[in-house]
């Protein structure tokens, strides 16, 4: 496990040109390789169906909002 988790980071920074600043990193081996940008390769890519393309959209982690709601009595009637 420490072999791939150190392989990995190593093929980070190589692929970031050479940086160890993990918050500057926009690349991965992926994107180098297909001459992307992470930006483009996360990107959520739709089919064209019509004469009309549509732009590819960032894709983005949102988790759901969820509430507990409690009523201790009926309403009157």
């Amino acid at each position: 496990m420490d072999a791939a988790l150190k392989a990995t980071y190593q093929a980070m920074v190589k692929a970031n040109g050479g940086t160890k600043n993990v918050a500057s990193w926009t690349q991965d081996a992926n994107t180098v390789a297909i001459g992307l940008t992470m930006r483009e390769y996360d990107a959520i890519g739709f089919r064209s169906l019509g004469i009309v393309p549509q732009p590819s959209i960032p894709w983005q982690n949102r988790p759901t909002f969820q509430q507990v709601v409690s009523f201790p009595a009926h309403r009157p009637g």
